[in-house]
């Protein structure tokens, strides 16, 4: 094995190579709030539950369950209003008992239309017969009695009305209810449900409690709690069968637990269930009960039904009259908040569509139903998910039935079928690309700028507030739609994008100027472009220029805040900067430290965005690996050992982004470059000097592997253990990551002392921003 020993002569103090760092500089700008309308939930993410398996029903049981269901009909026929217990059974036999049972129960059905007045004649008749009456009348005979009240008879309703809250008491006081409701609220719905399984079938004494709706209701709720969908309907139908009039609520349980499965039959149930909710409501369905309607359909990823329930929705008006009418001063915030819940609910329909044909049907069904305030809105984003479908061919058309329906098309339209034309790679589409964006940017000089998407929205709002007061919008002529409107900054951007892929910078440099010229306000987009083409035109100081002027806000100006690929494009051209001889001791680029920490404030202030992903991603790709070397590479090329160290902490930390494979030679090579490209070993050959450098790397490699070998048995492992594969991989990517730590501090130890290399390592983590960050599990002092 190599020894860990200090090679003076190699590792001996060399004069730092450093770039010029500008003044520490602060990213003023804010990212744009998102609209409150976009999607925070993602209904395709659902995972439905998984119920408990149930023993099969023997014979016996089904036959005593049949039984049970009679018997529980018949009490609610005969004792299920009125209710004799002990030695006061024998009075419901009583004719006048029986008399008043026949009208309560006629009433309950809903057939005793007029003769209010006439059972509670009968009521105080049997009271006066038997003083104990009300103590045997059950919530349900209240219930029926009290809900016949009217002015004219008030004399006669008043003294049921003193009975009733003279009784109220003792339907507070139910033990057995209380019990298996105080079990259910403390999770225990296990044990409930044996209780609860036990009074249904098995109780037999005097005092039963099966055949109430209480009981009923609440064995639906511990059936629901559980996960078993058909065992809820079973008892759910068995409730409304005994008591017709009984509080619907209970439905939306069984609902829900049925749009909470996988399969299709109970999503056809749920859809029944809610058919039958919505009859009996009628008029009285409110927004709360829609939305857990379509929420239920959304999870279940049924398309359908979540169409049918956004449509009738629409149709009931349930979102307008959730608002108060407009008033002086607050119309325009009531319309914007109609807007964007109806927008909500839209956007989150089209999560289930999963191809452009689905698609199509959603926004089509959206156009029906909603007004045409709404329609440009919708057609921006169905030709964005025709981009996202990878539909070129459907933007024509989607833009020409925009255009028959006398709707003026907006430049985020043309945008987006500009971005279509140049994605296909076809000459022909790119002619056309190419034609119908230099058309936009002769209109927009002509015009000066174009609406912005803000403003677009502004538009709608103001249509739909026009909407809400029966106002639509004013029709547009046929040929005033055709007009093509000017460009934007996401115009030039793609324009600009194309000719510079085909190396035709006349067309840029024209496009630059125009766009100086034009006052149009700069987005992520442009701003994207103007650093990338200055990049690749070698001006790598203009490109870091541009950055800092468009991301700083002032009072006349509110700058624009980067995205992902803008940070990933600054570090390119820090990378390539530095790579090249004559640039790279330029002052005004950045240092590699002060880009980090202009990366670390920049996530600060969008990672706890809901679209933070898209930032990452266009940092660091899907994969999460597009940034790691590029970052190395630039603290590689100034030599900055500490700095490389920090950069792997940062990513990790913040970005959740761990060392690749091969990280480790980058490592290895910023060590070799250190000792074998020295401004005083150039007079060397190039033979020799090659010689050097392979064996200094195979140096490098051997001191890797021994620092390797060494973590791995002190985790009780070998470096070639197939015993690692089963680890946890977060485990075995932090234990790499605290091995190229190590490796870095054994590096720096071998031409400092530890204190000088953990001051180093501290002021690396003080102009990055992270002065109390951790940087391994091993400081200079442990290390070999």
């Amino acid at each position: 094995m190599l020894p860990l020993f200090r090679r003076r002569s190699l590792f001996s103090p060399r004069p730092v190579l450093r770039i010029p760092s500008i003044p520490t500089r602060s990213l003023s700008v804010l990212p744009t709030p998102l609209v409150t309308h976009a999607e925070i939930w993602d209904p395709t993410q659902h995972r439905g539950l998984q119920p408990p398996p149930l023993p099969p029903l023997t014979e016996s049981d089904r036959l005593l369950r049949n039984q049970r269901k009679k018997t529980r009909r018949h009490l609610v026929h005969t004792e299920g209003l009125i209710l004799f217990t002990g030695n006061q059974s024998a009075n419901n036999d009583l004719p006048h008992i029986r008399e008043l049972k026949g009208l309560l129960r006629i009433v309950e059905l809903g057939e005793g239309k007029g003769r209010g007045e006439e059972l509670w004649h009968a009521y105080h008749s049997a009271k006066e017969r038997t003083p104990d009456l009300s103590s045997a009348l059950t919530k349900r005979a209240w219930a029926t009695l009290l809900a016949l009240r009217r002015p004219e008879i008030d004399h006669v309703s008043r003294p049921i009305r003193a009975d009733w809250i003279e009784a109220k008491p003792k339907f507070r006081k139910r033990p057995r209810m209380k019990h298996l409701k105080s079990m259910m609220m403390d999770g225990r719905e296990t044990d409930a449900l044996k209780e609860w399984e036990h009074d249904h079938y098995k109780d037999n004494s005097p005092q039963r409690i099966d055949f109430m709706p209480e009981h009923l209701e609440l064995g639906v709720k511990l059936y629901a709690l559980t996960g078993n969908a058909d065992r809820a309907l079973d008892i759910m139908k068995e409730l409304f069968k005994l008591h017709p009039r009984w509080n619907t609520s209970v439905m939306m349980l069984v609902f829900r637990v049925h749009t909470d499965t996988n399969t299709e039959e109970h999503h056809e149930k749920a859809w029944n269930i809610y058919r039958k909710m919505r009859k009996s409501l009628g008029k009285r369905a409110a927004l709360e009960d829609y939305d857990a309607w379509f929420v239920g359909f959304l999870e279940c990823r049924h398309n359908l039904y979540a169409r049918l329930v956004f449509q009738d929705m629409i149709r009931a008006r349930v979102i307008e009259a959730a608002f108060p009418p407009p008033e002086t001063g607050k119309s325009g915030d009531v319309a914007r908040k109609h807007v964007y819940e109806t927008l909500r609910r839209l956007y989150l329909l089209s999560r289930l569509g999963t191809d452009i044909l689905r698609i199509t049907d959603i926004y089509l069904l959206a156009i029906s139903v909603l007004p045409a305030s709404y329609h440009s809105h919708i057609y921006l984003n169905w030709m964005a998910s025709a981009i996202a479908f990878q539909a070129p061919n459907h933007l024509g058309h989607i833009l020409n039935m925009m255009i028959k329906q006398n709707l003026q098309p907006a430049t985020e339209h043309y945008n987006l079928l500009l971005k279509a034309l140049l994605r296909t790679g076809e000459q022909p589409s790119i002619n056309k690309a190419e034609d119908l964006g230099w058309r936009m940017v002769e209109e927009a000089r002509k015009q000066g700028p174009p609406a912005s998407g803000a403003k677009l929205l502004s538009a709608t709002i103001a249509n739909a507030k026009d909407s809400m007061q029966n106002k639509g919008p004013e029709p547009i002529d046929a040929n005033k739609a055709r007009k093509i409107p000017g460009a934007d900054g996401a115009t030039f951007a793609l324009i600009m994008q194309h000719h510079a892929d085909l190396d035709q910078w006349e067309h840029v440099d024209y496009l630059a100027r125009r766009l100086d010229k034009s006052g149009i306000s700069p987005n992520d987009d442009l701003m994207n472009v103007l650093i990338s083409n200055h990049t690749r035109k070698g001006q790598f100081g203009k490109a870091w220029t541009t950055y800092t002027n468009l991301t700083t806000a002032s009072r006349s100006t509110p700058g624009v805040f980067p995205n992902g690929t803008t940070i990933r494009y600054v570090w390119r051209n820090l990378q390539l900067a530095l790579h090249h001889d004559a640039s790279k001791d330029s002052s005004v680029l950045p240092s590699p430290r002060l880009l980090l920490a202009e990366t670390v404030t920049w996530w600060q202030k969008c990672h706890q965005r809901m679209d933070a992903d898209h930032f990452l991603t266009g940092l660091a790709a899907s994969n999460r690996t597009a940034i790691i070397h590029m970052m190395l590479h630039c603290f590689s090329y100034t030599r900055d050992f500490a700095g490389s160290l920090v950069a792997l902490h940062v990513l990790r930390q913040y970005f959740d982004i761990y060392p690749l494979v091969d990280t480790r030679k980058v490592l290895q090579f910023q060590a070799t470059w250190t000792e074998e490209f020295d401004p005083r070993r150039r007079t060397r050959g190039l033979v020799r000097r090659a010689y050097d450098c392979e064996k200094t790397m195979s140096t490098m490699e051997a001191i890797y592997e021994i620092l390797a070998e060494q973590r791995w048995e002190r985790m009780g492992y070998t470096s070639d253990d197939e015993r690692i594969v089963d680890l946890d991989p977060i485990v075995v990517e932090q234990a790499e990551l605290d091995l190229l730590s190590e490796f870095i501090r054994v590096i720096m130890k071998r031409a400092e002392d530890p204190e000088t290399v953990e001051a180093m390592i501290a002021q690396a983590k003080e102009e990055v921003g992270v002065p109390h960050m951790t940087t391994g599990d091993l400081d200079a002092f442990s290390v070999a």
